[in-house]
């Protein structure tokens, strides 16, 4: 069965929202409007109102711009979000909030980012930043990381980490990549060896418990599992 275009999808979430809330994602607005063409419309409905931003939030530029690592209809986005259980570890009373992980599809779902009260989104891989929407309060950071035996995760993790830990004293963070197979799921593993004191294994296990098709390349793997990190935190 062929999956659902991407932006049908959002649109099918934005749709579901009250009204008095829709105004707050003009982008989908915008974007519905242009799918569904009004018959005799008004030329003047087409004239922005004056406080309109031309952001990434309120234009269609965003929707026109876009480019992801891979199509965003891969057979292997499912659209899932994952919670990692950081609440049963020792210290998680540090963080009294939950850490999510997900694919391109759940980072820019709507319905699930206000479900899981999203606070803050941390993007992983070079043009991954999903849509921005108003109510992730505390942000977004894109962290440029590619997929590849080439990448140095050890590079980045100071921003992955100082971000993840930080955001998660003020809310719930979703880590993403495009699958949410790899490059989201080494950044968690990562951070759980160096937050909580775990080996590799421990930090894998915690996390392939909450996604069982945590896949992470090989070559993180090995950087993960080098003295030249277990030496920057130990």
């Amino acid at each position: 069965m062929k999956s659902k275009p991407h932006f049908d999808t959002l649109l099918e979430v934005w749709n579901k929202l009250p009204n008095s809330e829709k105004k707050n994602y003009s982008v989908l607005s915008l974007l519905n409007e242009s799918r569904n063409p009004k018959e005799n419309k008004d030329p003047s409905d087409l004239v922005p109102p004056k406080d309109f931003k031309r952001s990434q939030t309120h234009s269609l530029d965003l929707l026109r711009s876009v480019s992801f690592d891979e199509p965003v209809n891969s057979v292997d986005i499912f659209g899932v979000m994952s919670e990692v259980d950081i609440q049963s570890l020792p210290i998680s009373l540090d963080h009294p909030n939950r850490l999510f992980i997900s694919d391109i599809q759940a980072a820019n779902d709507l319905g699930l980012l206000r479900k899981n009260q999203i606070y803050s989104i941390l993007s992983l891989g070079k043009g991954n930043k999903p849509f921005t929407y108003p109510s992730i309060r505390g942000g977004y950071r894109c962290v440029v990381l590619e997929d590849n035996e080439k990448a140095d995760i050890l590079q980045q993790m100071p921003n992955i980490y100082n971000f993840i830990d930080m955001q998660l004293q003020n809310g719930n963070v979703l880590v993403h990549c495009m699958r949410g197979k790899s490059r989201s799921c080494a950044a968690v593993i990562a951070y759980l060896m160096k937050k909580y004191y775990l080996s590799y294994e421990e930090a894998e296990g915690i996390v392939k418990n909450a996604r069982p098709c945590c896949e992470v390349n090989g070559h993180f793997v090995k950087q993960l599992n080098s003295s030249r990190w277990k030496n920057s935190y130990s």
